[in-house]
């Protein structure tokens, strides 16, 4: 409604009541890793807040104000299961990829997402995290950020693409090869 004074955010209240979404398909049996919320909302917002700032590369983008629920970027029974969280700070989004690898043959080693923010010209990648190891069916998390105008709301499509070292796993012994082959597998956009 119209109003003489001008909105201030400060006046929202932070914590919101989620209401559950119904289920549109199929539950998955994909491990969620850190991308499956704690018990409530309060516990999410710590759990995600305690998680960045111990990254030294987001320490410095202050009080995290929102993140999202994950969004899945793969189809369920593909080779690797990859959902996204984003974090928005004033100044930054932080992207949060939780990934799976569903392949007991490999392990992925230097696991980064590169992603096109051609279509999102307000936003300029200021850092990432890659993950260092990815066994067979144990959740990990790779990290991209962005800096954002502040204090104005900003909108983009972001393409990404999974890039990674595989190497073949005996699944006898559990020793993996010394080569490995750099690979990458195309995720879903990102709005």
């Amino acid at each position: 409604e119209s109003s003489d004074e001008p909105f201030d955010i400060s006046s929202v209240p932070r914590e919101v009541k989620v209401q559950p979404l119904a289920e549109k398909k199929a539950p998955s049996k994909k491990p969620a890793g850190l991308g499956a919320p704690p018990s409530g909302p309060t516990a999410t917002v710590d759990a995600y807040e305690k998680l960045l700032s111990s990254i030294p590369e987001f320490s410095s983008f202050g009080n995290l104000f929102k993140s999202s629920a994950p969004v899945e970027l793969t189809e369920a029974e593909t080779e690797y299961a990859v959902n996204v969280v984003k974090h928005i700070f004033d100044q930054h989004v932080v992207f949060q990829y939780n990934c799976t690898n569903t392949i007991p043959e490999q392990l992925l080693e230097n696991v980064t997402v590169l992603v096109d923010s051609s279509e999102a010209e307000e936003f300029a990648e200021v850092a990432s995290k890659p993950l260092q190891s990815l066994p067979y069916d144990s959740p990990g998390q790779t990290f991209v950020a962005f800096e954002k105008p502040q204090g104005v709301p900003a909108v983009g499509k972001f393409s990404n693409i999974l890039k990674f070292i595989v190497k073949e796993v005996d699944t006898s012994t559990g020793e993996a090869e010394d080569d490995g082959v750099e690979d990458e597998y195309r995720l879903e956009d990102l709005e």
